[in-house]
């Protein structure tokens, strides 16, 4: 591939015999200099960062060590190579590294909770009566005291106690004491933060299973059977008598 022009906001080539326009953008620029003549770009940051792209173009194989990960942002990746920008790089790469295993990281965090948290679709169900969504927003569930056929806003809880409990998820609003800390985990490119909705959902898990009674914000979004459960466990927690 080589430049034949230059216009406004195109470049004119000659790619293979046949003549076509590109975009002019970082990633053009990049790939239209001396460097790389149109070819496939390589670039090795050092520290065992580099990048090479694949057969497909604007989509790189990004590397940090041993790790690969594939990024499609083209003109990002140029920018890093044309500034010689190893240490954005390096921020990026775990930024999409993070991204791509977010729902990993999360979930390991999730198993020393056992089997009183288990993971569905949209969330996680806590002792199987609260659920956490995915974005961090919590519910209660309201039975409805009846099995059979159940619509996407109800649910059937599977676990020891449930015997197959249909009901209603209601949202419940739970507001978290003070500020949330920072989370790291230790991956194999290093520790990295965990993001602001993660720890949320890792927060209101931790809530969920040891609710606060004597929160009456919490306490009077429930039903009163909840209640009465909720009361009840605290009492026995407590060395109490059962009412």
């Amino acid at each position: 591939m080589r430049k034949l022009a230059e216009r406004n906001n195109v470049y004119v080539v000659e790619d293979n015999g046949k003549i076509k326009t590109l975009i002019k953008d970082t990633y053009t620029e990049l790939k239209l200099s001396e460097n790389y003549e149109g070819n496939r770009i390589f670039h090795d940051f050092g520290n065992g960062l580099s990048v090479k792209e694949t057969y497909d173009e604007r989509i790189f194989n990004c590397f940090n060590g041993e790790v690969t990960i594939n990024i499609r942002d083209g003109n990002k990746i140029a920018e890093f190579i044309s500034d010689s920008n190893s240490a954005g790089y390096e921020v990026y790469f775990k930024d999409h590294y993070y991204k791509q295993h977010r729902t990993e990281f999360l979930e390991r965090v999730i198993s020393t909770y056992g089997d009183r948290v288990v993971k569905v679709q949209d969330g996680y169900i806590v002792d199987d009566i609260w659920k956490v969504s995915n974005e961090g927003s919590s519910y209660y569930l309201a039975q409805s005291g009846h099995k059979g056929n159940f619509d996407t806003d109800t649910v059937r809880v599977h676990g020891e106690n449930s015997q197959g409990v249909v009901g209603n998820w209601h949202f419940l609003c739970t507001v978290a004491q003070g500020k949330f800390m920072s989370m790291s985990i230790d991956t194999e490119i290093g520790i990295l933060e965990l993001d602001e909705t993660t720890i949320t959902i890792l927060a209101k898990i931790n809530f969920l299973m040891n609710p606060n009674v004597n929160d009456s914000v919490f306490m009077n979004q429930l039903p009163d059977k909840t209640k009465k459960l909720l009361i009840a466990e605290k009492d026995e927690q407590d060395g109490g008598v059962l009412k």
